[in-house]
């Protein structure tokens, strides 16, 4: 949720990815390009109202971090290694406000990686495993208190 009480700012949000799929209609338009602007989130900034739905991919760090500083809370994704590509969405109403929700979606690979590595686009994370064969990662999602 958005806020997690009436009446506070939007949560603070530190993603360190270095680049970014930009996405049309769910789907990447081409190659990643660096993050830049509303995109770069590698120090916390509020959620505000980016109209985002695009995959973040080449981490710094394998840890996103949301920070509601007024209420004193913090919720800490970790994420293993196979966990390199993020998709953020963050939706704006018509009024151009954001929704009251938003997603943080670690993934093991790009999205749409299934038809674009059939385009021949390269390092889309796709794994295609042989029948029986079984592939997973740990993904551990936090909830702290900053303050009293």
């Amino acid at each position: 949720k958005r806020q997690l009480y009436p009446d506070r700012q939007d949560p603070l949000l530190t993603l360190p990815a270095q680049k970014i799929f930009l996405a049309k209609d769910h789907m990447p338009t081409g190659p990643a390009v660096s993050v830049e602007g509303r995109t770069d989130l590698r120090k916390a900034k509020p959620l505000g109202t980016p109209a985002l739905d695009d995959c973040f991919t080449e981490l710094t760090e394998p840890r996103i971090c949301l920070s509601y500083p007024e209420d004193g809370v913090e919720i800490l994704f970790e994420l293993d290694p196979l966990f390199r590509f993020v998709v953020l969405y963050i939706p704006t109403q018509l009024d151009g406000r954001g929704a009251e929700f938003f997603a943080i979606e670690p993934q093991t690979h790009v999205t749409g990686a299934l038809p674009l590595a059939a385009q021949g686009w390269k390092d889309t994370g796709l794994k295609v495993l042989v029948p029986g064969e079984r592939w997973g990662a740990p993904l551990k999602i936090s909830v702290q208190q900053t303050k009293n």
